[in-house]
């Protein structure tokens, strides 16, 4: 396995976990942010905030698939 083989893996990774840690705190917290400065609640604008939350989980599935595939691709899987 080769360098780009790792760097690959744990970018994927790394979004994963990104994209999956954001979707839990925000349904937690009420209140859904994108890109870093706009906050949607779910009582004021419950539209946005459920469909940052679903993007967010699709995200997460999103990362799964791509990261399965490098297993693949890099033959960890036969």
């Amino acid at each position: 396995m080769d360098w780009f083989a790792v760097i690959w893996l744990s970018a994927v990774a790394l979004a994963g976990y990104w994209s999956a840690s954001r979707a839990w705190h925000e349904w937690q917290a009420g209140v859904a942010t994108y890109y870093f400065r706009y906050h949607f609640s779910k009582s004021e604008q419950p539209r946005t905030y459920w469909l940052l939350l679903i993007g967010r989980a699709l995200g997460f599935l999103l990362a799964i698939v791509f990261f399965v595939l490098g297993l693949r691709f890099f033959e960890f899987f036969k």
